[in-house]
């Protein structure tokens, strides 16, 4: 009768942050994404501490090893973390002289010895595994203090260059929907969007809008135009997007996505959400959700729910108070239902004209641009996915800055804002990884 079952490598295969160990060998963009992988580490710690507990310390502390004079028991130690170790029951010795103390006393039965060693096997290789994790994430999360303190030094001389951006206006690329670079790209590693999750994600994010910050005038703002995806449990991505092969090899091409952190699959993951309280915990003030209704969406081959047709735009600020020009942005007039206007609200004819010849100070007043904005996508036939329309980009641009300001867009893609900021009269700063899409730019517009 066997009394230990040893570890086969299928008790690995249920811990759900293993995975994320292959994330060690792969460029680091920043603090945040450094700090997320710590995380994920320590999360493995802890699941193989769990697993040690339930699948040696709890046999070993069972009938018939319970009979013994030495047992095996959970350490604690002052960095944070938990071993098993071999301890004497008066608690006055602790090691593995005492199993080996054990293995030689002519009292303990010959039919245990096999599962003595195989508990003590064990034993080691989890306190390795666990210690190595340890010791990975500690260093980890010193590398991202290291992370920020060079960010801060080359921040500070941007600053004292008087690099000041007064406003920032961009769409990061989508996660797990889109491939911007080949795999044979020197830079595919600094490649945001193909993390392994949403956290990673966020994380890298984070990171790139915190040194767009330090860059920021103290008035200034950020727009952050961004979509969802949903959750797939697959190898790769079927070509599903109809009447359109461009986005549908695009689909193909980015690869699978694998479930984690609570996901199921055909879940709706909240990414522009999760973005927004990620940025506000960071320090950003998260000022408004602007919803960008779609005239033209992206056809979908769905039939257990409504086509998708709207994203975010998100306004955040530095500081409390900051520059927003409301009077640049298109309003509508307020109308009120007098004599001469038809019940429907529309106005007759001869009350339009009265209207007119009003003063201006004598006419209604207007009413400030609401947070739906309905515009037309705008098709491109350029290598490149997400084409913002001008008239999405300019009433931010208007908003938030005057004429000489410079704009930034640190994920440039194809350089609509880079247009319309030099269509406006604002200097521009565009920073883009794929250099196929300079061509693009030139083809959309010319920005100083």
């Amino acid at each position: 009768m066997s009394f230990f079952v040893p570890l086969e490598q299928e008790a690995y295969r249920t811990l759900e942050q293993g995975p994320y160990l292959k994330g060690l060998l792969r460029p680091f963009k920043g603090k945040g994404g450094l700090e997320a992988w710590a995380n994920q580490c320590l999360t493995l710690r802890d699941e193989l501490i769990a697993l040690a507990r339930r699948r040696v310390l709890s046999p070993a502390r069972a009938h018939p090893f319970s009979q013994f004079y030495v047992q095996l028991a959970q350490q604690p130690t002052g960095a944070g973390t938990t071993f098993l170790r071999w301890r004497s029951l008066d608690h006055a010795r602790m090691g593995t002289a005492l199993w080996g103390e054990l293995m030689d006393d002519p009292a303990t039965p010959v039919s245990l010895l096999d599962e003595l060693r195989a508990i003590e096997q064990e034993r080691v290789t989890l306190n390795m595994q666990i210690g190595l994790i340890h010791a990975i994430a500690r260093q980890a999360q010193a590398c991202a203090g290291k992370m920020e303190h060079a960010e801060t030094v080359y921040l500070r001389r941007m600053n004292r260059d008087g690099v000041l951006v007064q406003t920032g206006i961009t769409g990061p690329p989508y996660f797990r929907l889109r491939r911007y670079l080949p795999d044979d790209h020197p830079d595919k590693g600094l490649e945001i969007g193909r993390e392994d999750s949403p956290d990673a994600y966020i994380a890298h994010l984070v990171d790139a809008f915190h040194a767009v910050r330090e860059v920021l005038a103290d008035d200034g703002t950020l727009w952050v135009i961004i979509g969802d995806t949903y959750a797939a449990n697959r190898n790769f991505r079927t070509a599903s997007v109809k009447s359109s092969p461009k986005h549908g090899r695009a689909q193909a091409e980015a690869g699978g996505m694998r479930l984690g952190e609570g996901l199921k699959a055909k879940d709706l993951i909240g990414i522009p959400w999760r973005l927004a309280f990620a940025l506000r915990g960071d320090g950003w003030f998260l000022r408004q959700d602007i919803v960008w209704a779609k005239k033209n969406p992206m056809p979908e081959s769905v039939n257990d729910r409504c086509t998708r047709s709207h994203e975010y735009v998100f306004l955040l600020s530095r500081n409390a108070r900051y520059q927003f020009r409301s009077g640049r942005l298109a309003r509508t007039r307020v109308l009120s239902r007098r004599i001469g206007t038809h019940p429907s609200g529309a106005q007759s004819a001869g009350r339009q004209r009265r209207i007119a010849r009003q003063p201006v100070q004598h006419r209604r007043p207007m009413r400030n641009k609401r947070d739906v904005w309905t515009i037309s996508g705008r098709p491109f036939t350029g290598n490149h996915f997400a084409v913002f329309p001008e008239a999405l980009v300019t009433p931010c641009i208007l908003a938030a800055s005057r004429t000489g300001d410079t704009v930034l867009d640190p994920f440039m893609g194809s350089g609509t804002t880079g247009s319309v900021a030099a269509r406006l009269g604002r200097r521009f700063i565009g920073c883009e990884l794929n250099p196929a899409y300079q061509s693009l730019f030139s083809t959309e517009g010319d920005a100083p």
